[in-house]
């Protein structure tokens, strides 16, 4: 089942001109990026800064790394990305002194490994049975971020694959319940 996870209030802003749309064979779910409003369509705005596709799944990521919307490739028609170049302005790579890290590059993947060494690495089983006590005694999501070195993204997935939480729990509801 196609699934989104829009996070309002946790971005930048980001102007309906910087939004993807993104096309589907069919109306699927999804989450509006103005005013966080469910609905079903054909066509989709995310307010994402790159993607991850492969034959399965295509995920939309935003400036911090997490993910705002998920479907499965299948259902995805075509994918049109923002022109953000301001008029005139030609195609230049050149690198900029104290750039920004773009997220899911090497050196990003890097820099997160430093402050989150568990990050990217498979779970084991010790690993998802602790994850799962943690989330049965009320431990937030920072709590377990920090015990399991994974980012917040990486704890909300896995509870997400545990069959824990649904996929658009708020990272602030996880724990609220404890002591």
């Amino acid at each position: 089942m196609p699934e989104e996870n829009h996070r309002a209030g946790t971005m930048k802003p980001v102007s309906p001109d910087e939004y993807v749309v993104v096309r589907f064979v069919s109306p699927v779910e999804g989450t509006d990026p103005d005013d966080s409003e469910r609905f079903t369509s054909n066509r989709h705005k995310v307010a994402a800064r790159w993607a991850r596709q492969d034959a399965t799944e295509a995920t939309f990521i935003d400036d911090f790394g997490e993910i705002v919307a998920r479907w499965p490739t299948l259902l995805i028609l075509s994918i049109a990305w923002p022109d953000l170049a301001p008029p005139g302005a030609g195609r230049s790579i050149a690198k900029k002194p104290n750039r920004t890290l773009k997220p899911g590059t090497l050196e990003w993947r890097d820099k997160v490994k430093r402050q989150f060494p568990m990050a990217y690495e498979r779970w084991s089983e010790t690993e998802d049975a602790d994850l799962q006590q943690e989330f049965a005694n009320g431990r937030t999501v920072e709590q377990m971020s920090t015990h399991h070195q994974r980012r917040h993204g990486g704890i909300m997935a896995r509870l997400v694959g545990l069959g824990l939480i649904r996929p658009d729990t708020s990272q602030g509801d996880v724990g609220r319940n404890s002591a």
